[in-house]
């Protein structure tokens, strides 16, 4: 099976000398530019259910649910254990 590549740019860099607080909640990030309705897309298209992705990943069912409405601020390791599990591939580019 083909893995497809998903490919996150950013406008701003992560790292930053702003003294204001990194964003809270992931929706907040202007650079999030829709990997998390194509990750919802890739789970749904293999037939998955929020929970058994997430016993897959040793995640829970909330958590989906709370990344999937964009209310999460996920690690990149858990990033990329839901790409992994989904057949995808996270690249991530700065600058």
């Amino acid at each position: 099976m083909k893995k497809r590549i998903i490919r996150v740019k950013l406008k701003e860099p992560i790292i930053t000398r702003d003294p204001r607080p990194l964003p809270q909640k992931i929706s907040q990030v202007k650079w999030f530019g829709g990997l998390v309705e194509k990750l919802r897309a890739a789970r749904l298209n293999k037939g998955l259910t929020q929970a058994q992705l997430a016993k897959s990943v040793d995640s829970t069912q909330g958590f989906i649910s709370t990344l999937e409405n964009k209310r999460a601020n996920p690690s990149v390791g858990t990033l990329e254990k839901i790409a992994d599990k989904l057949g995808l591939t996270i690249t991530i580019s700065i600058g």
